[in-house]
């Protein structure tokens, strides 16, 4: 790596968080239904702006191509529906202002569902340069999604991002916290806040028992 580039990315606290990173991947369905990874372009942009300040900018190098690609196929109610699709591919130039940074050119793409309604090109258009802009820039660092193009860090990113989604929310967390102080039971009062919904969903079965089989002692000695 070129010695300006380390300076610019230790420039930025942002730039050396892959944990910040990840909690602004997303997902979305690429050419042929493949689900791909990606950085949300507003986190792109805040760091962007961390490390060059608001002169940064880019081009579109040639006007865009669109690519016709086979029919999308689903199963919708037991029927096979076939839904046409384009992808939309442009070539983007970046444009650090920092001093000894050379422009980087990338690609980028989209898919647009030319029948669909609620799609339209223009959605497409900028879904592709935003694209583009993530690849021209990623190689500043792991806060710009360098370890989204690493296999093995990728795939430990998607299986963390599962693991959050599955994760008990907040609120559920409390409501057992309420419960196990109902039901008399201390050692909940202190429950870590990483478990899995599952494990609250069977916490929260098993409190409620157990607050119901109290109220019924009470009520047979009363």
């Amino acid at each position: 790596m070129e010695g300006h580039e380390i300076e610019l990315r230790e420039s930025s606290q942002l730039l050396a968080s892959r944990r910040e990173a990840t909690k602004h991947v997303k997902k979305r369905l690429g050419a042929g239904g493949q689900e791909l990874s990606y950085l949300e372009h507003g986190y792109v942009t805040r760091v962007l702006n961390e490390v060059f300040g608001l002169n940064w900018g880019y081009q579109v190098v040639v006007e865009p191509k669109v690519r016709t690609l086979p029919p999308l196929r689903k199963t919708v109610n037991g029927r096979e529906v076939l839904t046409e699709q384009e992808e939309v591919i442009i070539w983007l130039r970046f444009l650090p202002s920092a001093n000894n940074q050379q422009p980087r050119d990338s690609f980028g793409s989209a898919i647009y569902y030319p029948k669909n309604p609620n799609a339209s090109y223009g959605d497409a258009l900028k879904a592709a340069m935003s694209d583009a802009l993530k690849v021209a820039v990623y190689r500043y660092g792991d806060a710009l999604g360098l370890f989204l193009y690493e296999k093995s860090e990728r795939e430990a990113v998607e299986a963390d991002l599962k693991r959050e989604q599955s994760m008990a929310k907040p609120a559920t967390i409390t409501l057992i916290k309420q419960l196990a102080k109902e039901a008399c039971i201390d050692d909940l009062g202190h429950i870590s806040e990483d478990i899995t919904n599952v494990e609250a969903t069977r916490l929260i079965v098993e409190l409620r028992n157990k607050i119901k089989e109290k109220k019924e002692k009470q009520n047979a000695r009363g």
